[in-house]
């Protein structure tokens, strides 16, 4: 069986769509978790901090 390479260090930090990627997602994740622990989520709109409750979030995520 033939080994995949694996990318180097310096192959995985040039991967910017790839890393950007990741960092959505797990900033997708971390305000699912909050928002499943029934907690309100801050976001940024108008200028402002506005509160956003589980509800919304699911909604906006379009899951749980």
């Amino acid at each position: 069986m033939e080994k995949t390479r694996q990318p180097t260090r310096e192959e995985l930090i040039a991967d910017h769509a790839g890393t950007e990627a990741a960092l959505q997602r797990a900033g997708q994740e971390a305000v699912l978790e909050h928002a499943r622990a029934g907690l309100p989520v801050p976001t940024w709109e108008n200028g402002k901090v506005v509160w956003l409750q589980p509800e919304e979030v699911f909604a906006l995520l379009g899951r749980r």
